[in-house]
């Protein structure tokens, strides 16, 4: 059901985001301006203007004081939520700036940019705290972990080539370089433990990955291409929309699911049959015993 049809762009809208509280909606597009909507009521609050290009990407810092933006005029801006005032102008990209996304303690975030490069700014410097330089070809999605030590971006390396990277912000190391995808992953979603990263792709799939390792742990294969996933804050469920079409799954961390006493349990319920006493014992342990 329909609650509210927002008009107002003068040409295509290209990204949207809600405030923390839900209360406010964030809309860029190819008229180089932000509106700022009631999110419930529907009433146009602000038009923040200040880019010279196409806003490609938003986003709202977890504590609800910030909102950043970043555009085809190849800046990052930082604006103030609550006086919708702009507060700082990011340089440094050699192109489009496609998409950013703020740490989960607000204090930083990251933008990818069409140059190659992942750029991670503070919020009260000029300067990136970091550049990161992956492979030949664009940077396009970020995402940080939930402690805000790693983050995650997907690359288009060639037109055949796409892959994902997990870096490590305390080292500096090269990424982790996650391999599977045929066409490019446009949406990238860590659980809220942080144990897993979900990757939705252009190739029709939806990934789960070990986000520590790295290992691909089940892909769910859809019809058209995949163009975003998330979480439910409680990390029990996660969708994916293709399309028209949102599908919800459940989740459970990998851990759990190999967990030996779960295991037993599950094997009982599907064979109908229950032990009376049971105790978990390594094999090693077992025959030691007369």
């Amino acid at each position: 059901r329909e609650v509210h049809s927002l008009d107002g762009h003068s040409t295509p809208g290209l990204c949207v985001a809600f405030s923390p509280a839900g209360k406010l909606l964030a809309c860029g597009g190819r008229d180089h301006g932000i509106r700022l909507w009631d999110a419930r009521g529907g009433k146009l609050e602000a038009v923040l203007e200040g880019h010279s290009g196409d806003v490609n990407s938003l986003a709202f810092s977890p504590d609800g004081r910030w909102l950043l933006s970043g555009g085809s005029d190849r800046t990052v801006r930082l604006w103030d939520r609550a006086e919708r005032t702009l507060r700082r102008v990011f340089t440094g990209h050699g192109d489009d700036v496609y998409s950013v996304g703020f740490a989960p303690d607000s204090s930083r975030f990251a933008s990818t940019s069409f140059d190659g490069k992942i750029r991670v700014f503070g919020l009260d410097g000029d300067l990136p705290l970091a550049t990161l330089s992956g492979p030949a070809g664009f940077a396009f999605r970020v995402a940080f972990s939930p402690d805000g030590r790693s983050l995650a971006a997907s690359r288009q390396r060639t037109e055949r080539e796409t892959e994902l990277e997990i870096w490590d912000l305390a080292a500096k190391n090269p990424p982790r370089r996650l391999l599977g995808h045929r066409k490019l992953a446009g949406s990238l979603a860590y659980s809220p433990d942080g144990t897993v990263l979900i990757s939705g792709s252009k190739d029709h799939s939806v990934r789960l990955w070990d986000a520590r390792s790295g290992r691909l742990v089940q892909v769910l294969e859809h019809s058209r291409d995949v163009s975003a996933v998330a979480f439910t804050p409680d990390g029990r469920r996660f969708a994916a929309v293709d399309w028209k079409t949102i599908r919800v799954y459940p989740f459970e961390p990998p851990a759990a699911r190999q967990d030996p006493a779960r295991l037993l349990t599950e094997a009982q319920e599907q064979a109908g049959l229950w032990l009376e006493e049971f105790s978990l014992r390594s094999v090693r342990a077992a025959k030691r015993r007369p």
